[in-house]
C-alpha cells in the first residue's frame, strides 16, 4: 500500500490537488502563484514531492508534472473520479467486446474510450460490425502481427500498453480487461495495471471479476 504521509502538510496537498485538477503541466510561476498565502518556500515543497515521486520536472525550465504511475494512487486517495478508458486485446472471439460492455454497464460503469490490440484480421471483422455506432463509445483499434508479436513478443506488447497508458492516464481512470487476446497481452496488463495502480478485470462469462 503506498503512504502519503507526505501529503499531510497542507501546502503539498493543495499543489497535488491542483496537479489532479489542471491534468497538465504546471509552472513553477503558477504554483508559486497559487500557495504564495501559505508559504515563501515553494520550492522546499516541490522538491520533496520530487523526491517522493509524485511529480517530476519535465520539458521546459521550472515545469512540473503528476508522475504517470502516481495519478491513480493520488486519485483514490482523493476520491477524485474521471471518465473510463478500457484498455485490452480482441482475440477471434469478437462478441467478448459486447459481453464486457454489458456486463460493466449493468455496474453503471459506462466507458468512455476502449483501446484494443488485435491482428490485422480480427481489426478488419470488428470494424464490419461497427459497434463504435452501437455503443457510443469512441473505440480505437490498433493492429499488430499475430504470429511474431501477439503471440509471443512480451516487451513489444508491454511497450506498447505502457505507451497508452502514459498517453491516456491524465485525463482517464484506466482499466485493464485481462479476457481477450493472448496470454502476453494478458501477461503484459496484468504487470502495468500493478505498476500504476490501475484496477484490473477479467470476465467469467457471467460477471466482471475484479483482480
Amino acid at each position: 500500500m503506498l503512504s502519503f504521509e507526505i501529503l499531510e502538510n497542507l501546502i503539498r496537498k493543495k499543489i497535488i490537488l491542483e496537479f489532479l485538477k489542471t491534468q497538465k503541466i504546471i509552472s513553477y510561476d503558477y504554483i508559486k502563484n497559487i500557495i504564495k498565502d501559505d508559504t515563501s518556500r515553494p520550492d522546499y515543497h516541490l522538491n520533496l514531492l520530487v523526491e517522493n515521486n509524485l511529480i517530476k520536472r519535465t520539458k521546459g525550465r521550472g515545469n512540473y508534472k503528476l508522475s504517470e504511475i502516481m495519478i491513480q494512487p493520488l486519485r483514490k486517495a482523493f476520491d477524485i473520479k474521471v471518465p473510463i478508458c478500457l484498455i485490452g486485446g480482441l482475440g477471434k472471439e469478437i462478441s467478448l467486446f459486447v459481453d464486457v460492455i454489458d456486463a460493466l454497464q449493468q455496474l453503471s460503469i459506462i466507458p468512455r474510450k476502449y483501446i484494443l490490440i488485435t491482428s490485422p484480421e480480427i481489426k478488419e471483422q470488428f470494424n464490419s460490425l461497427n459497434f463504435n455506432k452501437d455503443y457510443q463509445i469512441e473505440t480505437i483499434v490498433h493492429k499488430l502481427d499475430y504470429q511474431t508479436v501477439l503471440r509471443e513478443n512480451y516487451n513489444e506488447i508491454h511497450d506498447f500498453f505502457e505507451k497508452i497508458i502514459k498517453e491516456q492516464i491524465h485525463e482517464f481512470e484506466i482499466i485493464c480487461e485481462l479476457t481477450g487476446s493472448t496470454k502476453p497481452v494478458s501477461i503484459a496488463l496484468m504487470i502495468l495495471g500493478e505498476r500504476y495502480g490501475l484496477q484490473r478485470i477479467y470476465f467469467s462469462g457471467k460477471k466482471i471479476i475484479w483482480i
